[in-house]
């Protein structure tokens, strides 16, 4: 009530230093009281009402995304979140709120299951992690314990902090195993370059064409390294003793659409036909047509 109300702002009037906002009608008020040297008080009152419109506004944007946010301080404290970053954990029964430290945030994703150690030295691998989040670098992919993926991508701020974004990409991921499950199933070999010429995908049947090489062979590879391997992996019967040789002619004929045939070791001939992709990478299909040459 009314009294109760007055008997609060005299004992706030009464403390050396106190900041409170006050709505009145439409207004917002933010009034700080600071005691004098003489004992008097000396009381500022600003009106904040754009700046609240202005939170209230920021604070509608930032619930209505899709995808988890987070904006954590210099000290690595939870500053603000909207409801999709708290709901990832609480899905998984962990409690998150403002104010609590990364390190706190991630001890509790290890106690729900989210993330999963891969070492018994709990807080030093915490300590790795928490200098990762300072230092952000690239976009991470974390599986959680229901079988949702999410990418988690976070930059700095220019004032030491770091803004986090949980994306779910758990329909985007079953269809990419999908994907791998059906290049795997091709009997032809199978390879794929993204736009940078690294390597994208591959099957089975592709890989074992380079031998005791195939240890070598990685998604992300460039192809100046990958046809180097394969050079002497001592599988291809045309690049036997001319191997440097060899390597330039793949080279010359990388960047374009065609078909042609390769000898191995052990007999095989395949046919490969090689096409662009859109976004300028390239796909190549291997085909074995040894019997078709022994007929």
């Amino acid at each position: 009530d009314r009294d109760e109300w007055i008997d609060n702002q005299v004992a706030k009037h009464a403390v050396d230093h106190t900041l409170q906002e006050l709505q009145i009608g439409a207004k917002t008020l933010r009034v700080a009281s600071h005691s004098t040297t003489d004992g008097g008080i000396v009381t500022l009152r600003s009106d904040i009402t754009e700046m609240k419109h202005a939170e209230y506004r920021l604070t509608d944007a930032i619930e209505s995304m899709r995808d988890g946010f987070a904006l954590y301080d210099k000290d690595d404290c939870l500053v603000i979140a909207n409801g999709k970053y708290l709901e990832m954990f609480q899905s998984l029964g962990g409690e998150i709120e403002v104010g609590m430290n990364i390190r706190d945030v991630i001890r509790m994703a290890v106690e729900t299951g989210i993330l999963v150690p891969d070492t018994s030295d709990l807080d030093a691998w915490i300590d790795e992690r928490v200098e990762q989040h300072r230092n952000p670098e690239g976009d991470v992919e974390v599986s959680f314990p229901d079988d949702r993926t999410y990418v988690v991508s976070a930059n700095n701020t220019r004032d030491g902090g770091v803004v986090v974004l949980n994306s779910e990409a758990t329909e985007l991921k079953r269809v990419e195993m999908r994907l791998r499950d059906a290049i795997e199933a091709i009997q032809d070999g199978f390879v794929l370059f993204d736009g940078n010429d690294r390597l994208a995908a591959y099957n089975s049947s592709w890989a074992r064409d380079f031998g005791d090489a195939v240890d070598q062979i990685h998604i992300g590879m460039a192809f100046d390294d990958m046809i180097r391997v394969f050079a002497y992996s001592g599988k291809v019967k045309d690049a036997l003793g001319r191997e440097e040789e060899w390597i330039e002619e793949q080279f010359r004929m990388h960047g374009e659409e065609v078909d042609f045939e390769r000898r191995f070791d052990d007999g095989r001939v395949v046919r490969v036909s090689r096409r662009h992709t859109e976004e300028g990478g390239a796909v190549a299909v291997r085909t074995d047509i040894t019997a078709i040459r022994q007929a």
